[in-house]
């Protein structure tokens, strides 16, 4: 899954993030910095804003569609917004070319990197949205879900070696990284013991990570040690008793075992704590 950020940008007098030095700083494409642009084009920019601080997406874009051309094309605070729009509004293709637009403008703007990867992800151009993860990665460095994103990029690809050798580069290693390895392991290099390998290593450092417990316990299922997969599922379950998901794995693994009384009591539970599935 595609670790999204549907954050509102607060563009109030079009704020505008960029790094153009080798320390942030923010520079501020208001009205009155350009020379071309009117007194009456600032209510359309706030009320489009106001659009988007709401939610109001396709408002939001309607309204910055009205601005003169020259403002609309040449400022990136305007583009950026319209490009967050597109963005919400899942039209992934507008969103790349607005965000490509702002670069053009800007090509400091790091951020823009990012969203515009996650739009040639969702776009299946994963050649370019690596590329773009990894310029946002050289001014980010500890930014996790550009580092999930890039090797999923890769991984998705087909440079599955080396997506996977970039992931396991990166640092801090905290216990959600362990899972997501396990899952490029098992998903995309069909190597699900090395996958339970990598998992169990994180669960030395994190031993009391809940879903670490419990995809080591399907995992443990799935490579037929049955008697580890309970341990584990145990484990997590001794350690958050009321945790439904739990009971759940737990009700999988019986049904493994050809237990459906113990199965369905699991299931029973895992209801009656408020986890469904289909």
């Amino acid at each position: 899954m595609i670790k999204e950020y549907f954050i509102i940008f607060m563009l109030l007098s079009l704020v505008y993030e960029s790094s153009a030095q080798s320390n942030s700083h923010t520079q501020v494409y208001s009205i009155d910095s350009i020379n071309y642009a009117r007194k009456k084009d600032i209510p359309t920019i706030n009320k489009a804003i106001d659009y988007y601080i709401n939610g109001n997406y396709k408002a939001a874009l309607e309204t910055i569609n009205k601005l003169p051309t020259n403002l609309y094309y040449n400022n990136p605070g305007s583009l950026y917004l319209a490009a967050n729009c597109h963005f919400n509004l899942k039209d992934y293709q507008s969103a790349i070319t607005c965000y490509s637009l702002t670069l053009a403008n800007d090509p400091n703007a790091i951020r823009v990197y990012f969203f515009r990867g996650l739009s040639l992800l969702e776009e299946k151009k994963y050649s370019g949205a690596a590329a773009d993860f990894a310029a946002f990665l050289l001014h980010n460095l500890e930014h996790k879900d550009a580092q999930f994103n890039l090797t999923l990029s890769l991984c998705k690809d087909g440079q599955v070696t080396r997506g996977i050798q970039k992931f396991e580069s990166f640092t801090p290693k905290d216990s959600t990284y362990y899972l997501d390895l396990c899952d490029f392991y098992y998903d995309y290099a069909n190597d699900p013991d090395k996958a339970l390998a990598v998992l169990e290593k994180g669960l030395l450092e994190f031993p009391a990570f809940i879903e670490g417990l419990l995809s080591a316990s399907i995992l443990c299922s799935d490579l037929h040690q049955d008697e580890k997969a309970l341990q584990y599922v145990n484990k997590a379950i001794a350690l958050k008793p009321a945790y439904g998901k739990a009971y759940y794995v737990r009700g999988l693994i019986y049904e493994e075992l050809f237990l459906p009384t113990d199965a369905e009591t699991n299931f029973d539970r895992a209801r009656e704590l408020g986890y469904e599935w289909e």
